[in-house]
């Protein structure tokens, strides 16, 4: 086998690549290496719904991607995470959960000027193995 092609991903397509090799863990022709490093709550999201970036690259490249780099573009300062049911206060689903039944409307109003939850973008690459 010879190194070819590597090739960018979103996190999004990180995600489906992570679940399909875990279904391969499943699998008869399981990978004791990368069993042994990849964990089944292998997103590591919190009870509020932030993920642990630092978490996210080492299981990923667990499941064979390297990292590449990362980016602040999706950041938002604004976002505290202290809401009563985390990211699920903020838009775009702006959750009543937790909220105070007599000012859901001016609270939901404060948490549309927050916008989206805070996040990051990780760039990864999979090398892909070409026959010869």
């Amino acid at each position: 086998l010879k190194r070819g092609i590597e090739k960018g991903i979103n996190i999004g397509s990180l995600a489906t690549l992570e679940n399909e090799e875990l279904k391969k863990l499943d699998q008869k022709d399981e990978d004791p290496k990368v069993s042994k490093n990849l964990s089944r709550n292998h997103m590591k999201i919190d009870e509020k719904g932030y993920s642990c970036e630092p978490c996210m690259i080492k299981d990923a490249e667990a499941v064979g991607f390297v990292y590449v780099a990362s980016s602040q573009i999706n950041a938002n300062p604004k976002d505290t995470k202290d809401y009563p049911v985390g990211v699920w206060n903020l838009l775009p689903t702006l959750s009543e959960e937790g909220l105070d039944k007599k000012t859901i409307k001016s609270k939901q109003r404060q948490l549309k000027l927050i916008g989206e939850s805070d996040r990051y973008t990780l760039k990864f690459i999979k090398p892909i193995n070409v026959i010869n």
